[in-house]
């Protein structure tokens, strides 16, 4: 089965799909920093179907090696709407992890 990413919001695309790909809306994201202003040219575009995915989406893309960095602190970031600007959104962005098991059998 062959796979590919849209070259726009990164999405995997399905050989086996029935429907064509449609982009979810676009989302400027963008770490609020009180010290600083809040700087929009530091963010990043993300593509989510929502303000709160996006900002939950934002999280991973700056998380990729799962080294936790919102594990132990929260974070708040400003999510703009590319398709109409002035519809701002402000989140705290936190993680936590999932413990995961595993059972080995003892051959004796």
């Amino acid at each position: 089965m062959a796979t590919d990413r849209c070259p726009v919001c990164g999405e995997w695309l399905w050989s086996w799909k029935n429907k064509p790909h449609r982009c979810p809306p676009g989302w400027m994201v963008w770490v609020s920093d009180s010290e600083h202003d809040d700087e929009e040219d530091d963010g990043c575009r993300v593509y989510a179907h929502d303000p709160e995915s996006a900002a939950t989406e934002f999280a991973e893309q700056h998380d990729p090696d799962f080294d936790y960095a919102f594990m132990d602190d929260s974070i708040e970031v400003i999510v703009k709407s590319l398709a109409y600007p002035d519809r701002v959104h402000t989140f705290t962005v936190s993680g936590e992890t999932t413990a995961v098991y595993s059972a080995t059998e003892i051959k004796g």
